[in-house]
C-alpha cells in the first residue's frame, strides 16, 4: 500500500509518501512528485513510510537531481527512515548518501 498526501502552498508544497515506498508504486510516485513542480521549493517527509526498494532510491536521485537543475530547493524532512538509510548503504548507494545528507531539514 501506499499513501501520498499534499500540504504546504504550491510555492513550497509539503509531499509525504507514507507506506511502501517500493517498485509496485512506483508510477504512482513518480506521478506525485511530478506534480510538485515547478515549485520553488518542496519538503519531502519519508517518516511515515515503512520499506522501500532500489526503485525508490533511483526516484529520490532523479528527484535530487532534477531539482538541483531546476534550482528547486528541496529538503528531505529529517529523520529518515531507517530502512532508507539501511538500503541505500547496502547497495552502495554512497553517492546518493552524500546528496540525501546536503538536502536534510532538521526538525525545528
Amino acid at each position: 500500500m501506499f499513501t501520498c498526501t499534499h500540504g504546504g502552498t504550491e510555492a513550497a508544497p509539503i509531499i509525504t509518501l507514507a507506506n511502501d515506498l517500493t517498485l509496485e508504486h512506483c508510477r504512482e510516485i513518480h506521478a506525485e512528485l511530478k506534480r510538485a513542480f515547478p515549485a520553488r521549493e518542496l519538503r519531502l517527509d519519508l517518516s511515515a513510510s515503512e520499506k522501500s526498494d532500489t526503485s525508490f532510491l533511483q526516484l529520490l536521485h532523479a528527484l535530487i537531481r532534477h531539482a538541483d537543475a531546476t534550482q528547486t530547493r528541496l529538503l528531505l524532512i529529517a529523520p529518515l527512515p531507517d530502512h532508507l538509510v539501511s538500503l541505500a548503504a547496502t547497495v552502495g548507494a554512497s553517492g546518493l548518501i552524500k546528496d540525501i545528507s546536503t538536502h536534510i531539514e532538521e526538525p525545528q
